[in-house]
């Protein structure tokens, strides 16, 4: 891990410094430089599109909306709508309904 942030640092020394461990701490630390939201916020995405360029990622053009349907592709909502619950209206554990026997 420790590594992945040094490299990571040293791809984009204008927005992130990398600082090792020393006899005093045992843990590194990745100081930020610069931040994109430091910037005007016309050109906040620009910046944020620019480290992920430096890091070698690469842009997603899907939709956000593409991906949240895919997690609701293999329910059938009608089968569930039809099927009775499990524990039924006679185990209601708060009681007969109004009207109810």
């Amino acid at each position: 891990m420790e590594q992945s942030l040094e490299r990571l640092s040293a791809q984009s020394p204008a927005n992130f410094r990398f600082r090792g461990r020393t006899a005093s701490r045992d843990y590194s630390i990745v100081e930020i430089v610069e931040s994109p939201e430091q910037a005007d916020p016309r050109g906040r995405t620009q910046s944020y599109q620019a480290i992920r360029r430096r890091l070698g990622g690469v842009a997603s053009r899907q939709p956000a909306g593409a991906i949240q349907q895919r997690l609701f592709d293999s329910l059938d909502l009608g089968a569930e709508l039809e099927e009775p619950a499990a524990d039924g209206p006679e185990d209601d554990q708060y009681g007969p309904e109004e009207g109810e026997g």
